[in-house]
C-alpha cells in the first residue's frame, strides 16, 4: 500500500539503500545521506513523513538528515496527519538524544489527536517516558506508559502497544522484576507475530535475549538472542541490528564461548555505523573486553576499554565513561599495575559521587518545585486542606533531605573504605596520619604493621579470582578482631595490608599483636573442594610523630617487611626502635 505514494525519487533511493549491507563501513552512509539530501529538493514534501517513517530502520541517519533539512526549510506543508516533529523524536529518542526527543514529542502533541490517532499519541508518551527513564525517573515513566495504555484501549495490539510493552518491561528489569518483565515481553512477541510486523519481532527478541540473561537463563538468551541477530540482519533493521549483536555477544561471554561472543560483537561494530546511535559501540567494546577478563587475557581486555573510554569520551556518554574507568581499574589491578588501577580508580569514584549528588539535587529540586507549586494554587477558601498539605510535602522535603544526607554519608564511606573488605583504604590511612601530625604531640609514638601474604598468588592461579576475592576477604575479618579501638586497618591493595597504632608502640607488644596476626592467617581456609591456607610476611616500623610522617613509617615497615621475607617468608622483622630521649 506504501508504495502507491511514494513518489519514483523515493524508490532509487531506496534501491541505492537496499544495495548496502549493514556490515559494510565504507562510504555508503555518506553516499546514501547526499543522495537523500538531493532528492528532498525535488519530490513533493507531502508525504515526507510517510517516507521517512517507512525507511526509518533502515536507515535513520537518512531520515534524520531529511527531516532536518525540511524543517529547518520551513517548507513542510501542513499535514493531515503526524507532523514530522513526530518522526524526529522516534529517531532522537533511538540516537540517544533524550531531552531533545522530548522536545519535539511536545512539538509534535500540539499538532496531533489523542482521539484520532490513538497509536501516535501512545507513541509519543512512550518517548516521553524513555526520557523519564533516562534521567532516574522511573515513577514519572510509569505514569507515561499507564497513561500510554489507557490511550490505545482497543488498539493494543499494535506497534504501538509493543512500544509499550518494551519499555515496561525494561522498567520490571531494573527493579529485578525478570518474570514480568518476561511476561511482558512475551506478550510484545505474541502481538508482532500476530499481526505481521516486519520488524517488531526481531527487536523484541533482543529485550528477550538481555532479560533472560539478566535472570540467568543463558539458554534462553542464546536462543532468542541468536533469533534477535538473524531477523535483524535479515531485514537491514540498522537501529537493532548492532543492539542484537551486543546483547547476544553478552549472553556468549555468559555461556562461556568467548571467541564467538568476539566475532558477533566485532559485527555489531560494522554495524553500528549506520545505526545513527553511538551508545551501543560502548556496549559492544565492553562485551569484547569481558570476553578477554574472562579468559583471563587482561592485557587484551585493556586494549578493548581504553578504545571504548575513548568512544565514549568523544561523544561525552557519562555512564560509559565511568564504566570504563572502572573496568580499567579492575583491569590494570588483574595485571598489577596498581598505580594505573588507582587512578582509574579515582576517576571514577569522582564521577560516581558527582552522579549522586546531581541526582540528590534533581530529587530535591523536582520536590521543592512540587511543593511551591501546589501551595501557589490553595486559595483561602481551602486554608484546611492547604496546612495539611503543607504538614505532607514538608515532611517528604525532610525525608528528601534525609535521604540525600544518606546518599552524602555513603559517598564518604566508599571513598574511604576498600569495596571488597569493607576494611580502610589509603584515603582512609593518609587521613588517619594527618590526624596523627595534627595531634600536637611530639613525644607520642606511632607504630605500623605492614603485612604481605605468602602462597596467596598460588591459589589466585590454581583456583581463579573468584576465590581469591573470597580469601582476602576472610583475612580481613580474621585482622580485624585484632584491633584495639583508635587503632587502624587498612588494604594497601592486592594482598597487601597496613596496621597502624599509637596504642601500641612498645616492642613486646608490637611482637605479640604480630605472631597473633600471623597464627590467625595460617589458620586454612575453606577452597572450593580443598582446604589450604596463605602465609604472612611482616615489617614492622615504630617512630615519633612528626611531619612527614606517612612517608617515612611505611618506608621503613615496607623494608621491614622485605627483610622479613628474605629471611624465609611468614615471620615478622622489626627495624630497630628509635634512640629515645629525655623528656
Amino acid at each position: 500500500m506504501l508504495r502507491r505514494h511514494i513518489a519514483p525519487h523515493s524508490f532509487a533511493l531506496q534501491h541505492v539503500e537496499n544495495r548496502v549491507s549493514l556490515t559494510d563501513t565504507s562510504f555508503a552512509p555518506v553516499i546514501i545521506i547526499s543522495i537523500g539530501c538531493e532528492i528532498i529538493r525535488r519530490f513533493n514534501l507531502k508525504n515526507l513523513q510517510a517516507r521517512t517513517w517507512a525507511l526509518r530502520w533502515r536507515n535513520p541517519a537518512l531520515c534524520r538528515a531529511l527531516l532536518n533539512r525540511a524543517m529547518d526549510a520551513r517548507t513542510v506543508p501542513a499535514l493531515d496527519g503526524r507532523p514530522l516533529a513526530f518522526n524526529l523524536s522516534w529517531l532522537e529518542r533511538w540516537r540517544g538524544n533524550f531531552k531533545t526527543a522530548g522536545e519535539l514529542a511536545e512539538v509534535a502533541f500540539q499538532s496531533m489527536s489523542k482521539q484520532s490517532d490513538p497509536e501516535g499519541w501512545a507513541e509519543l508518551l512512550v518517548v516521553k517516558a524513555v526520557c523519564a527513564y533516562s534521567v532516574g525517573d522511573h515513577k514519572l515513566a510509569d505514569e507515561f506508559l499507564k497513561d500510554g495504555f489507557e490511550t490505545l484501549g482497543p488498539h493494543a495490539e499494535s506497534g504501538a502497544g509493543i512500544e509499550v510493552l518494551t519499555i515496561l518491561a525494561t522498567l520490571r528489569q531494573y527493579s529485578e522484576n525478570y518474570d514480568e518483565a518476561l511476561t511482558h515481553l512475551r506478550d510484545a512477541l505474541q502481538i508482532a507475530e500476530d499481526t505481521g510486523l516486519y520488524f517488531e519481532p526481531g527487536r523484541v527478541l533482543h529485550n528477550l535475549c538481555r532479560v533472560n540473561c539478566l535472570a540467568g537463563n543463558i539458554d534462553a538468551a542464546l536462543d532468542a538472542g541468536q533469533q534477535s541477530v538473524e531477523q535483524n540482519r535479515s531485514r537491514r533493521n540498522a537501529i537493532m541490528l548492532p543492539y542484537a549483536e551486543e546483547v547476544y555477544a553478552g549472553a556468549l561471554v555468559a555461556s562461556g564461548n568467548y571467541e564467538l561472543a568476539r566475532e558477533e560483537a566485532e559485527k555489531g561494530l560494522r554495524a553500528a555505523v549506520f545505526s545513527d546511535d553511538p551508545r551501543v559501540t560502548c556496549q559492544l567494546h565492553f562485551a569484547i573486553g569481558s570476553s578477554y577478563l574472562k579468559e583471563r587475557r587482561p592485557a587484551d581486555a585493556l586494549k578493548v576499554f581504553e578504545q571504548g573510554l575513548k568512544e565514549a569520551t568523544a561523544f561525552d556518554y557519562h555512564l560509559w565513561i565511568r564504566n570504563f574507568h572502572l573496568h580499567l581499574s579492575q583491569t590494570h589491578e588483574a595485571i598489577g599495575t596498581y598505580q594505573q588501577a588507582l587512578s582509574h580508580l579515582k576517576v571514577y569514584a569522582e564521577m560516581q559521587a558527582t552522579q549522586f549528588k546531581v541526582e540528590a539535587h534533581r530529587q530535591s529540586y523536582e520536590l521543592r518545585s512540587q511543593l511551591e507549586y501546589q501551595l501557589a494554587r490553595r486559595s483561602a477558601e481551602y486554608e484546611r486542606e492547604l496546612r495539611d498539605q503543607s504538614v505532607r510535602l514538608n515532611t517528604e522535603l525532610v525525608q528528601a533531605n534525609e535521604t540525600l544526607q544518606m546518599l552524602n554519608r555513603r559517598i564518604e564511606h566508599n571513598a574511604l573504605h576498600d569495596a571488597l573488605t569493607g576494611i580502610g583504604n589509603r584515603r582512609m590511612m593518609t587521613q588517619y596520619f594527618g590526624r596523627a601530625e595534627q595531634s600536637d604531640k611530639s613525644s607520642d609514638e606511632i607504630a605500623a604493621l605492614l603485612i604481605d601474604l605468602d602462597g596467596f598468588k598460588s591459589i589466585n592461579d590454581r583456583f581463579g579470582h573468584a576465590t581469591g576475592d573470597e580469601v582476602i576477604k576472610v583475612i580481613s575479618e580474621r585482622l580485624r578482631t585484632l584491633l584495639l579501638d583508635q587503632e587502624l586497618l587498612v588494604r594497601m591493595g592486592g594482598d597487601e595490608f597496613l596496621v597502624a597504632s599509637t596504642v601500641r608502640t612498645e616492642q613486646g607488644e608490637l611482637a605479640k599483636l604480630a605472631q597473633d596476626i600471623l597464627d590467625r592467617i595460617n589458620q586454612p581456609i575453606d577452597l572450593p573442594g580443598d582446604q589450604g591456607a596463605v602465609g604472612a610476611s611482616i615489617g614492622i616500623s615504630v617512630t615519633r610523630i612528626r611531619p612527614n610522617l606517612e612517608r617515612s613509617l611505611l618506608q621503613a615497615a615496607d623494608e621491614a617487611m622485605y627483610a622479613a621475607k628474605r629471611s624465609g617468608r611468614n615471620q615478622a622483622f622489626m627495624e630497630p626502635a628509635p634512640a629515645k630521649t629525655g623528656s
